[in-house]
C-alpha cells in the first residue's frame, strides 16, 4: 500500500500532466510554479490558498493594481464557494497567464466580468466596470450617469449580435478573434506581458529547492501588518 508522501507525489505527477496537457508548456516549468503554489497555504491547510494570500501575490509578482479586480479573479477561479482557492485552481490560472491558447484567456476574462454567474455580462454588469472610464467633470453640464450609459449601449451595439440586451460568451469570443484588444474590455485581469516574463523567466531558471527558497516567505508577506492595511479591506459595489 502506498504511503502518504508516494500519493503526494502521485497526486503532484497527475497535476503537473494535467497542467501540462492543458498548456503545452514546459513540464520542467510547470513542475516548478507547483513548488511555488505550494509556498503560499499555511501549514495546516497545504491545500488551501486564502484571499489576503492570493491579493497580495497578484499585486507583488504581477503588478495588478486593483484590489477589487483581484478580488474578483479569485472568485472566478474557485469551483466551490469556499473561502479559499486550492493549489491546482490557482495554478491554473496562471497556467491561463503563461500560455498562448486565447480560448482559455477568453473564458477566465469572460468569467471574471460575469459577475452573478449566469453565462452573460448584462447591462449592469457592464455599467459596473464602465463607469470608472467617464472621467467625472465637475461642470454641471455633464450627466455622468448618462455618459456611463450612452457607453454601455455603445458597447453593445458593437458585441451583442443577437440584441438581447447583453453580452454571451460566444459573443464575446468573437470579438475578441476579431481584435484581441478587446480582451480586457471591461479592465485588466491579465498580467503585463513584461512582469509575466519576469515570473516564467524565474520558474525556467532555476530548480526546486531554489524555487522553495525564492517564494518561500511570500505567506509571511502577505501577512504582514502593512500589507493587510494596504490590501484591505475590499468594497465592492456589485450591481
Amino acid at each position: 500500500m502506498p504511503t502518504s508522501f508516494q500519493r503526494m507525489q502521485e497526486q503532484t505527477q497527475k497535476l503537473i500532466k494535467s497542467l501540462v496537457d492543458m498548456s503545452g508548456l514546459d513540464e520542467n516549468l510547470v513542475s516548478n510554479l507547483i513548488v511555488y503554489a505550494k509556498q503560499l497555504p499555511k501549514s495546516d491547510a497545504p491545500n488551501e490558498i486564502d484571499e489576503l494570500v492570493f491579493v497580495s501575490q497578484m499585486l507583488k509578482q504581477f503588478n495588478f493594481t486593483s484590489p477589487s479586480m483581484v478580488s474578483l479573479m479569485f472568485g472566478a477561479i474557485r469551483s466551490s464557494k469556499s473561502s479559499f482557492a486550492t493549489i491546482e485552481e490557482f495554478c491554473k490560472l496562471l497556467i491561463v497567464f503563461m500560455c498562448s491558447n486565447l480560448d482559455l484567456k477568453i473564458q477566465f476574462v469572460f468569467k471574471v466580468y460575469d459577475l452573478n454567474g449566469d453565462g452573460e455580462l448584462s447591462f449592469s454588469e457592464l455599467y459596473h466596470f464602465l463607469r470608472p472610464c467617464v472621467i467625472m467633470n465637475d461642470s454641471e453640464d455633464v450627466d455622468t450617469e448618462e455618459a456611463v450609459r450612452e457607453l454601455v449601449e455603445i458597447v453593445l451595439k458593437v458585441t451583442d449580435i443577437d440584441e438581447n440586451g447583453a453580452i454571451d460568451l460566444n459573443e464575446f469570443r468573437r470579438l475578441v478573434k476579431s481584435n484581441v484588444l478587446y480582451l480586457q474590455l471591461l479592465g485588466p485581469c491579465l498580467p503585463t506581458e513584461s512582469y509575466l516574463q519576469h515570473f516564467q523567466h524565474v520558474l525556467s531558471t532555476h530548480n526546486e529547492s531554489e524555487i522553495r527558497q525564492i517564494f518561500g516567505h511570500e505567506r509571511q508577506f502577505a501577512m504582514e501588518k502593512d500589507t493587510k492595511l494596504k490590501y484591505y479591506p475590499i468594497r465592492l459595489e456589485l450591481p
